[in-house]
């Protein structure tokens, strides 16, 4: 009979012959245990995190830390680094409550995941913090079947499905009062698509306790059946520089707000012109990048920025510098070229939320209830140099931002 890993239109080989002469293999990326196997339909697909050659009686497990990016690998190559399975669902810094989490339907098979295991020393502390953890998994959709995402991330992350982005969830924990986030997720055509979560820690002082992690799902909306959770079966990777497309040029200045607003002691807030201040709310899906230059012989400098009502990331000189959420942050000490240095903030809305366990996140976009804005400030030597505007501090000029109400020492730009 032929071996397993293999198949004849019999089952068997002649006795004049060898299985290899007369069986045929089972194609590599998958597996077959069955011996005298007489079709190639007993040849299964390898699970996520496995692989194997051609004629395999069985698949070869990528080893600790490692997965696929899907089923039916077919060399050891296309083992890749896991995400880290950071908490269940009830566990860790976040312990949700059943009210919070498994009353709303949501999978308890679920995994808080991260691109970097807990930190433990202030070493691996500020690594979490000045890396970008991107999480990626394919998932397999239905057409005419609608899905949607659930997801709780500590701090943001942005969504993103076959590379379009969805959105930017923010928090969900039970101390932030603001509930898991839901998005109801584009028409998808029968096959594969993936899904790609960007995850971002947000800047804390002092930064020895900052756990990062997220929790999420994917599921039908008729009958709330799992498609994918997250666990271990997630690829893992760690983003320090700018997309290609935050580096798009542009000539077109951010608009500028009131400077002062809302307690900022500098510089005006900006954003772009996908909204104006007072009428709608500004746009979640859509990515808004800031872009500025200065040019100086000091080889280190302190830039702070308030992510009011936004999440934004820093990176100066193509290297992500830290993130923020709602909130106000300095860093000390950045390393400068000594020449000129370029400063990007990417910045993205998210969506509103009502708090509460059963709360719901509503973007509406007539309402003004969902404002976004972020200020900048460059500091050298302790002294004030540069504004989130076209007011570089000690010159004659004036007025922060033009007549016009646009900032044109800043270019900015927006995309989805």
């Amino acid at each position: 009979m032929c071996p397993a890993g293999t198949y004849s239109a019999t089952g068997y080989y002649p006795a004049s012959s060898t299985p290899e002469a007369s069986c045929t293999p089972c194609p590599a990326g998958t597996f077959s245990a069955a011996v005298g196997a007489s079709s190639v339909d007993t040849c299964v697909e390898c699970p996520i995190r496995f692989w194997s050659p051609a004629g395999a009686p069985s698949c070869i497990d990528c080893g600790a830390g490692k997965t696929t990016v899907w089923k039916g690998s077919d060399d050891t190559g296309d083992c890749v680094d896991a995400a880290f399975d950071i908490a269940a669902w009830n566990e860790g810094p976040w312990a949700l409550s059943d009210t919070w989490f498994k009353d709303r339907a949501f999978d308890t098979a679920a995994r808080f995941i991260w691109s970097s295991p807990p930190a433990s020393t202030p070493t691996e502390q500020a690594k979490i913090d000045q890396e970008i953890a991107v999480l990626t998994r394919q998932f397999e959709a239905q057409s005419g079947v609608t899905l949607e995402l659930y997801i709780m991330a500590d701090n943001a992350a942005e969504i993103f499905i076959d590379g379009v982005f969805l959105g930017t969830s923010y928090a969900g924990w039970t101390a932030t009062g603001r509930p898991l986030q839901v998005y109801p997720l584009p028409a998808l055509t029968t096959g594969l698509h993936t899904v790609k979560l960007r995850g971002l820690n947000s800047q804390i002082n002092p930064a020895d306790d900052n756990p990062a992690g997220l929790i999420a799902g994917i599921r039908t909306v008729a009958t709330q059946s799992t498609v994918i959770v997250t666990d271990s079966t997630w690829t893992r990777a760690a983003a320090t520089a700018p997309d290609a497309a935050d580096l798009a040029p542009s000539s077109t200045p951010p608009k500028g707000f009131s400077t002062g607003i809302y307690g900022a002691s500098y510089g005006w807030f900006i954003w772009t012109d996908t909204w104006s201040e007072g009428e709608s709310s500004a746009p979640v899906d859509v990515i808004n990048v800031f872009k500025a230059s200065y040019t100086t012989t000091e080889t280190v400098g302190d830039v702070e920025i308030y992510a009011l009502d936004s999440v934004c990331e820093l990176f100066v000189n193509g290297l992500f510098i830290g993130a923020q959420t709602y909130s106000e942050y300095r860093w000390n000490g950045i390393a400068l070229s000594g020449g000129e240095n370029t400063f990007v903030l990417r910045c993205t809305n998210p969506i509103y939320c009502d708090g509460g366990a059963t709360g719901a996140c509503v973007h509406d976009p007539s309402s003004p209830a969902n404002p976004a804005w972020v200020a900048f400030r460059f500091v050298l030597g302790g002294v004030d140099r540069m504004y989130s505007s076209n007011w570089e501090v000690g010159s004659a000029e004036t007025s922060p931002c033009n007549n016009d109400g646009h900032c044109s020492a800043w270019s900015a730009l927006s995309y989805a």
